[in-house]
């Protein structure tokens, strides 16, 4: 019973009771039978007290009982309304939105994308490619969505400022022990063996039952995807569960990190081989510019290989 409860009830006692003990006094004390002992009145007045604090009571927690049913049923009512107006809003969202039939559904955890979270919960989000676009949109609305603003907008991200997507966490199994012990002697079980059959029946009865050992086999799987995108020159990740990595993977398999991983080192060689063959065409442009300075080719001459070295690079 809270605090409001308990100053209703004393005030229903206090209004109640001592009007009731004083009644009973002034009839006992006025009474034939109670005239040379007043008190009588008195225990009459407890008891006529004792009935109605009871019976106030009951009724202060009747009252208390109904406030509380009350309360849960607004409290359903208004997240009724929550999620009524949650649908309607997210009806005329994904109106003026073409999402595709086609679209893959994943599990968003968290993570900022465009400056806000997608949802302040896990939560299923549509997701599909569009004009070099990867875009987010809620599968379902819910009575929370009301509270975050930009729940019922289509939020997405540049394919160019994507960095890459990959996989983290891993699965291990816990092999769980449970049971076993006991064992041992309990001397209230050699008593009563004793007591039945003798010492042979005490030796039996001291033993204590051994619990049966079972073992459970527990997976744990911290497996999710993770995406990294670039928003104003900084670095945002957004996290999803482990099956998005297949779903990403079939959007923009060329955004996987491994690839992505791979044409980087690929574009490093080139560039490093491109420097290479850069030099060397520098090194020979420098011989033959001294051969003909030295006279031993002629001016047309060094033109044409100077012509051929660099077609090379072109």
């Amino acid at each position: 019973m809270n605090s409001k409860n308990w100053m209703l009830y004393i005030f229903y006692l206090v209004m109640f009771g001592v009007p009731t003990l004083c009644l009973g006094m002034f009839l006992s004390i006025n009474n034939d039978v109670n005239k040379d002992n007043p008190m009588n009145g008195t225990c009459v007045g407890i008891v006529i007290l004792i009935y109605l604090a009871v019976i106030v009571f009951m009724l202060s927690a009747f009252i208390s009982g109904k406030t509380k049913a009350e309360n849960i049923q607004k409290e359903n009512l208004a997240k009724k309304y929550e999620l009524e107006y949650a649908e309607k809003k997210y009806l005329d969202a994904i109106n003026d939105i073409a999402i595709p039939t086609n679209a893959k559904t994943i599990r968003y955890q968290n993570g900022i994308v465009l400056g806000s979270p997608l949802s302040n919960q896990s939560y299923d989000f549509f997701v599909w490619i569009s004009n070099r676009y990867l875009f987010f949109f809620p599968t379902k609305p819910t009575s929370s969505a009301i509270m975050q603003p930009n729940f019922f907008a289509v939020s997405k991200i540049s394919l160019e400022n994507i960095e890459y997507f990959a996989k983290k966490g891993e699965v291990y199994r816990e092999n769980k022990i449970i049971g076993g012990g006991g064992g041992g002697s309990s001397i209230g079980g050699a008593i009563a063996g004793g007591l039945i059959a003798g010492e042979t029946g005490a030796v039996i009865g001291s033993r204590q039952k051994v619990n049966e050992i079972k073992s459970e086999l527990i997976t744990h799987d911290t497996r999710e995807t993770f995406l990294n995108y670039f928003d104003g020159g900084e670095r945002r990740t957004v996290y999803f569960d482990k099956d998005a990595f297949n779903i990403f993977n079939d959007l923009m398999p060329e955004k996987e990190f491994n690839i992505v991983n791979a044409v980087k080192s690929s574009e490093l060689i080139k560039n490093q081989l491109s420097d290479r063959n850069q030099k060397s065409v520098t090194d020979q442009l420098r011989e033959l510019a001294k051969l003909r300075d030295d006279g031993i080719i002629t001016e047309d001459e060094f033109n044409e290989k100077k012509k051929q070295l660099l077609d090379k690079i072109s």
